[in-house]
């Protein structure tokens, strides 16, 4: 049930870049030399803290009434997920509620006189968790037909029922007594006299688990008004900080920031009071006061280190850096390039709409200035609109993160789906994680060459597991065994294994698996550019990439039938996941050759290049790479070789595929086509350089 950060290493070939017709030799040496090594960050947690972290503006008023959809969505991706997302359960989720702009005097700052009352009361002291409503007989309105959910309706708030269900086991919750106005909220965790909410085997407050949505989506609506000063972020650390039983050693912490304005965490709160912007204008003018004097703010580096620092509190600093991810609902365009994973925010900063435009805000008395809005939503009859000024600095420590950071538009009318993207995202790194690339396959076994090793302190593996091996690594002062996983045979294609026969794996077996995901009609393979099932259609021209929206310019998609799967996946049992928890490491390793003096023994030339053998006895021959699924008799499955494809690394650090600056690429001489073979990919990812 626990999880460290694992370092996942992949040890590999450094490509050759000689090109010669050979003979094969009867007698070439067998694989056994390290050469790369590149450090991946894995997940396999089962325990998740979530820390909500709403803005109590009154301007959020539109967004607080969407904010029950995304934490409906989040938490049953989580604890309850559909039958087609292919994710396990959590085993535990704690959850706890703040407000973005508490803590002003977080840092020990005094009461500054300068500030308006509600600044200098409760909100100017280190903030605390939210654990209790504004009313005794608290309610929620809860929107129809938003929220999916299976035959069970365990998804559905309490007294609910699931309607309306497809092919693929999926329905939408409704309110069989009503219009979803006024649903009760379960008893707060201050009512049991807890300070946070939790979910399975952890915590200081268990209600029942069909309970838990409803249960925090009523504590982020009952998020008093606040000191208007968003500093949602430094908040979330102190926080955190005040009560350190919220987070586990092993957990992965989830902080979600909501708000329409971007952070403004102070690193110099009495420098800031002290501006003339400030003076002349007062809090109301907040973002354009920030946008002159950047230097009083924490920078996005700084704040994202504030989290580690925390979380480090309890996990130590090598586990937190993968351990915390951040996620906001903010001031950005929903369009595509603004929303998504953190690696896929590269160009929002550039959108038109995230730039700071200076303009002139007025509430009929006063004016100020102000920056014009990233994004709006219209208001509709008696509900009020959304307007959230560009989140630059949120986005910035999104990016931040890479593929633990997560950002959505406030300015979407639903947020249900982000919600559910987001939990799932979170699940399925409970139990596997996506590799960055293909690991060697053995068609015999059907399981990856490659082993998966956790290393123990000590003189040997822990009792009670078939381990497939050990071995000593430490010295006689400083004993460290390495303890390699067995390998568990699976399908090739991850979807050739059902659910059911995966949870049997996770919950019963000891060990790991490989298995890739092909086609093209998940979010992964519809968003890359290539044509993944060779049927000559390429991403959004495909039939099976007709729900994966957010490759249009609406940036919507469906998230049931585009599923956010990955090309390649690692998976560890929970026994393993539970063992690599007290491992000084976890390491994924792939032997490849010792340096061939022999010519006869080189996957190089056109000849050594097609005919079918492994030359060097890498495992690996051939231009292309051959899947079991594809493989005949006279083509067995088989993994490129890199030496079928001459490439040297350039200053930038991109592929130069044509060595001889003749025009050509020297592959050609090797393997056949008019596009580079799977040996290139596969020597790019070794040496490694960008492939252009």
């Amino acid at each position: 049930m626990t999880k460290n950060l694992c370092t996942i290493l992949l040890i590999a070939l450094a490509a050759v870049s000689a090109c010669r017709d050979l003979d094969t030799a009867g007698n070439c040496p067998v694989s056994t030399t390290v050469q790369n090594s590149w450090p991946v960050a894995c997940s396999g947690r089962t325990r998740v803290d979530l820390l909500v972290v709403v803005d109590r503006s009154t301007s959020m008023e539109r967004a607080r009434m969407l904010l029950p959809g995304a934490i409906f969505g989040f938490i049953n991706a989580m604890l309850f997920p559909l039958p087609a997302s292919g994710t396990l359960p959590a085993d535990s989720v704690n959850i706890a509620v703040i407000g973005a702009d508490s803590g002003l005097a977080a840092d020990g700052s005094p009461a500054q006189p300068s500030l308006p009352p509600e600044c200098t009361g409760d909100s100017a002291e280190p903030p605390t968790f939210i654990n209790d409503y504004i009313d005794a007989d608290a309610t929620l309105d809860i929107p129809l037909q938003v929220i999916p959910c299976d035959a069970s309706g365990d998804q559905c708030p309490p007294g609910w029922v699931c309607e309306g269900m497809d092919t693929s086991g999926t329905g939408l919750c409704v309110d069989p007594t009503g219009d979803g106005t006024g649903v009760p909220c379960p008893p707060s965790p201050a009512q049991q006299e807890q300070s946070y909410v939790s979910a399975g085997t952890y915590g200081s407050y268990s209600p029942d688990e069909t309970s838990i949505p409803m249960l925090a989506a009523c504590l982020a609506d009952a998020a008093p008004p606040g000191c208007d000063l968003p500093q949602g972020i430094k908040a979330a650390a102190a926080a955190l900080a005040e009560d350190t039983s919220f987070m586990a050693e092993d957990s992965l912490l989830v902080v979600l920031v909501v708000s329409n304005r971007d952070d403004l965490s102070l690193a110099d709160v009495a420098g800031f009071l002290a501006t003339d912007e400030y003076r002349a204008y007062g809090l109301p003018a907040m973002n354009w006061i920030a946008g002159n004097h950047p230097d009083l703010l924490m920078s996005p580096e700084d704040l994202r280190q504030a989290l580690f620092d925390v979380k480090a509190t309890v996990s130590g600093m090598g586990r937190a850096m993968g351990t915390v991810m951040f996620a906001a609902i903010t001031g950005v365009p929903p369009v595509p390039e603004c929303q998504g994973r953190g690696t896929e925010l590269a160009d929002c900063l550039d959108h038109p709409d995230m730039q700071l435009q200076e303009t002139v805000e007025t509430d009929g008395t006063d004016s100020w200035p102000d920056y014009a809005p990233a994004c709006e939503l219209a208001a509709n009859g008696e509900t009020p609109g959304i307007r959230a000024t560009p989140a630059r600095r949120t986005t910035t420590l999104v990016s931040n993160f890479g593929t633990l950071g997560f950002q959505w538009s406030i300015c979407n009318p639903d947020w249900t789906d982000y919600g559910a993207q987001l939990g799932r995202q979170v699940a399925a790194s409970l139990a596997h994680f996506c590799f960055n690339r293909r690991l060697m396959w053995d068609a015999s076994t059907s399981t990856s060459s490659c082993n998966a090793v956790l290393q123990f302190s000590g003189d040997g593996c822990p009792e009670g597991f078939a381990w497939a091996g050990q071995q000593q690594v430490g010295d006689a002062d400083h004993p460290v065994t390495a303890c390699v996983l067995p390998k568990i045979p699976v399908p090739f294609e991850c979807a050739d294994m059902s659910e059911v026969d995966r949870r049997a794996l996770m919950d019963n077996g000891f060990g790991w698996f490989y298995c890739e995901n092909g086609g093209e009609d998940y979010l992964d393979a519809c968003c890359d550019g290539q044509d993944n099932d060779q049927d000559g259609k390429v991403d959004m021209e495909d039939e099976g990439c007709a729900a994966c929206g957010n490759c249009n310019a609406d940036g919507l998609n469906d998230y049931v039938r585009c599923p956010t799967d990955c090309r390649y996946e690692v998976t560890f049992t929970r026994s393993a996941i539970a063992e690599g928890a007290r491992a000084r490491g976890t390491f994924l390793q792939c032997l490849l050759p010792v340096e061939i003096d022999d010519p006869n023994c080189m996957e190089q030339g056109a000849q050594a290049c097609n005919d079918g053998r492994d030359n060097n006895r890498n495992g690996r021959y051939d231009c292309h790479f051959v899947s079991p699924t594809d493989a005949t008799e006279a083509n067995p499955a088989h993994n490129p070789d890199p030496g079928c494809c001459p490439v040297e690394v350039t200053d930038d650090g991109t592929c130069r595929f044509d060595l001889d600056g003749d025009g050509v690429e020297d592959w050609k001489s090797s393997c056949a086509g008019d596009v580079r073979p799977d040996a290139c990919q596969a020597a790019a990812e070794l040496l490694p350089c960008t492939m252009p």
